[in-house]
């Protein structure tokens, strides 16, 4: 009875000394500390926008008060939060490698950050399951790293692993990284080797969707052919068809809040939704902003009436962007109003020319069925 009680009781200490839930704990905080310091500097970021002083520069085309009234805000300490998730990855020995990830997607470019990511994720941390996250977004660490450390990154964790979807992500971005760093043309035979068996590897993945994502743009997005169907909801969470815009020009695009370039396309978009108000046209987006609340402040502050295509909860280019082949934002598709792609590009500025005959088109059919 007294080896059984003891054994218990050791049990009990064991289960009390677990890390794992300790980890958690840490990790959680860690993260909510790092999007508070988001939020509070998206928050001081519309106030500016907001402010007067803004307004009226933006008004006058002041670019240089512009630029010294942006200077005047904070970023959040990436190279403290960094510090803090390797100290806490070497606090939780064999559970911190969720941490080492963390650094990697939102610390890299601190100093020093991403060597320490590339040692430890090529290391002790090569088998932990958290690999696959570092994988789905590794693009931060690898621009830090020399080009033969990020090579070795990628290798190791292809040996290691050999078969499956970590074994495909790292053949993937081994096989990007090689056209990036322009040791080898997107046609090369090491190339195509890679990718080919990247796709095998993920079959039924997002990652084998976004392999074959340039053939799908090759068969399908060229200018004359039938755009093909979206279907999802939009940001708020209600469903939205592309194919319910037949019979308008619908200017498709592939935008965030988030990103600067796309962001400051908006009023362009916004000025061409007033030009054609009453007509058969339409603005549709696919928006990769994950924070709804951040979108619809941004929508009341930059005039955006129009529905977007939410991309998820984690999308960076999520999966409408990726089977599309959409590899940076912005980029727009015009459509006609028999659903046939008549553009495709980054330039917002180019739109406008596109559209106005397409819209007389439209506007010609509609009359014409109409008698």
């Amino acid at each position: 009875m007294l080896s059984l009680a003891v054994a218990g009781w050791s049990a009990a200490i064991v289960a009390q000394a677990d890390p794992a839930p300790a980890a958690t704990a840490d990790l959680e905080a860690l993260r909510k500390d790092w999007w508070a310091a988001q939020q509070t500097f998206r928050d001081e970021s519309m106030r500016l926008i907001e402010g007067a002083e803004y307004t009226a520069a933006l008004a006058a085309g002041d670019v240089e008060r512009l630029r010294a009234l942006r200077q005047q805000l904070v970023l959040p300490d990436e190279a403290a939060f960094a510090r803090r998730a390797l100290e806490l990855a070497n606090k939780h020995d064999d559970h911190g490698a969720p941490f080492v990830v963390l650094a990697a997607r939102y610390f890299a470019s601190a100093p020093g950050v991403a060597q320490s990511v590339a040692e430890l994720l090529g290391g002790r941390y090569v088998m932990d399951p958290a690999i696959l996250d570092f994988l789905a977004h590794p693009t931060a660490v690898l621009a830090a790293l020399d080009v033969d450390a990020a090579f070795a990154l990628l290798q190791r964790i292809d040996e290691a692993h050999e078969v499956g979807v970590v074994a495909a992500w790292a053949k993937y971005w081994f096989a990007r990284s090689l056209v990036l760093f322009r040791k080898e043309p997107e046609d090369g035979p090491l190339v195509v080797g890679l990718l080919a068996a990247a796709e095998r590897h993920a079959a039924g993945t997002l990652l084998a969707e976004r392999i074959a994502a340039p053939r799908f743009e090759r068969e399908r997005l060229q200018v004359g052919m039938p755009v093909p169907e979206l279907a999802g909801e939009d940001m708020e969470g209600k469903p939205l068809e592309l194919s319910s815009y037949r019979g308008k020009v619908v200017v498709l695009g592939f935008w965030s809040f988030d990103n600067n370039v796309a962001r400051g396309a908006v009023p362009v978009q916004a000025q061409l939704a007033k030009r054609f108000e009453g007509r058969p046209f339409a603005l549709v987006g696919v928006c990769s902003d994950t924070n709804k609340a951040h979108y619809a402040n941004g929508c009341k502050v930059y005039g955006v009436t129009w529905r977007s295509f939410w991309e998820g909860r984690d999308a960076q280019l999520g999966p409408f962007a990726t089977r599309w082949n959409v590899r940076s934002l912005p980029m727009y598709f015009v459509i006609d109003h028999e659903g046939l792609i008549q553009f495709r590009g980054a330039d917002v500025r180019q739109i406008e020319r596109v559209v106005a005959p397409l819209v007389e088109a439209a506007d010609k059919a509609a009359a014409s069925a109409g008698r």
